[in-house]
C-alpha cells in the first residue's frame, strides 16, 4: 500500500489537518507509527479514498523522535475514540517530531 507524503509547513497547518481527520474519523482504518519507514501512516477506508478522493498519507518523522511520536499518536487515537477534538498543544508537540525539510 502506498502512502502519499504530507509535510505540513506550520503548526497551524498540521492542526487543520488533524481537525479534518477528527471530522472524518469514521473513515480512519488506522493511524500508526511505522518504525521501518520512520513515518506516521494514516490509512483511510474505501469511501474516503474512492468517493471522497482522499489518499492514505504519511507524515515523515525525525528518527530520534519516533518514541515521542508514538506517544502522541496514541494520545490522538484516544482523543478521537472519546470524541474529543485534537488540541493545539498536541499539534505543536507532534509538529516538532515531523521531518519538515530535507537536507540537500
Amino acid at each position: 500500500m502506498a502512502f502519499a507524503s504530507r509535510v505540513p509547513s506550520t503548526v497551524d497547518e498540521l492542526h487543520e489537518h488533524m481537525m479534518k481527520l477528527y471530522e472524518g474519523r469514521s473513515h480512519i482504518k488506522s493511524v500508526k507509527v511505522n518504525s521501518t519507514t520512520h513515518a506516521i501512516e494514516v490509512d483511510l477506508d474505501w469511501a474516503a479514498n474512492n468517493i471522497g478522493g482522499v489518499e492514505d498519507f504519511q507524515l515523515p518523522l525525525k528518527p530520534d523522535k519516533m518514541s515521542e511520536a508514538s506517544t502522541y499518536v496514541a494520545m490522538l487515537r484516544r482523543d478521537f475514540e472519546a470524541n474529543h477534538e485534537p488540541n493545539r498543544s498536541l499539534s505543536e508537540k507532534l509538529y516538532y517530531c515531523i521531518k519538515t525539510r530535507t537536507v540537500q
